[in-house]
């Protein structure tokens, strides 16, 4: 949990970093000087003065601005310098602004360009259903694990995260599925369901992928080595990827939890 927030915050603060410097860079293309440039609000912790503009982080980094010269409104009436905000035209002023979301913009565009020069794609239209959770509407409505979704509603889906999405934001309950299996086209309809009143449409089912078993406290796993968050690959050599496969096999005679051999994929922390 500490890591997740930690990561978030690390992930904020980079966010944040390159908005602002779209707004600094551009700021100084057009002819306007930034007085301080400041990832975090309130009094600066660390700070550096170079030339007129002042570098600064503060204690606790979860925002940040950039202050021009002369960008105060109130202060209008004190004589206008130049490098001062108001010192150029309107359009320098709106390409200043812009500067920050389009930096946002192309930051955004050089991650999924990393993330896809390094190996990584977006989820297939491939699913999985919920098998801790019977009954649900993708249950209900005859969808299988390995079925690829290709259609929702009449909209081609060709990855996991716009099936999600459509079938989330669909208009009513009743949502027509066109499902490919083993190349042969199925059409069936499901009654999707919210957790909630009102909020976001579901029918219980996640992209294909590994599965595994993500070990939580127990005091009956103490005794054989495994620690918080490993994840289970199998026991003895045989492969466990549900609760219910583990649980057959721990109880048969072969099986003695605290002198099985566990091969477990174990997080770095």
């Amino acid at each position: 949990m500490i890591t997740t927030i930690l990561a978030i915050a690390f992930l904020l603060g980079i966010c944040i970093f390159v908005h602002e410097l779209g707004h600094f860079l551009i700021g100084k293309w057009v002819g306007v000087q930034p007085r301080v440039f400041s990832i975090g609000y309130g009094r600066g912790l660390f700070f550096k003065k170079k030339g007129k503009t002042i570098y600064q982080v503060t204690a606790i980094p979860l925002g940040g601005y950039v202050q021009f010269y002369g960008d105060d409104i109130t202060r209008s009436h004190e004589k206008i310098k130049k490098g001062d905000f108001f010192s150029v035209g309107p359009w320098r002023r709106m390409a200043l602004a812009f500067g920050g979301p389009l930096f946002s913009l192309l930051f955004g565009f050089l991650l999924i360009f990393v993330l896809i020069v390094s190996g990584w794609r977006p989820a297939t239209n491939e699913i999985r259903l919920f098998d801790e959770t019977p009954n649900t509407p993708a249950h209900l409505a005859g969808l299988q694990n390995g079925d690829k979704v290709v259609e929702v509603d009449g909209v081609t889906t060709d990855y996991f995260e716009k099936v999600n999405l459509y079938i989330a934001l669909a208009s009513k309950n009743q949502i027509k599925l066109k499902v490919d299996r083993g190349g042969k086209i199925i059409e069936t309809n499901v009654n999707a369901v919210s957790f909630e009143t009102g909020g976001p449409l579901h029918i219980g089912i996640r992209p294909k992928g590994e599965k595994y078993l993500v070990v939580k406290k127990s005091k009956q796993l103490e005794n054989a080595y495994l620690k918080e968050n490993d994840k289970i690959l199998s026991v003895d050599g045989v492969a466990v990827d549900d609760i219910d496969k583990l649980r057959t096999y721990s109880m048969s005679s072969r099986a003695r939890m605290s002198t099985s051999s566990w091969s477990v994929k174990r997080a770095p922390w």
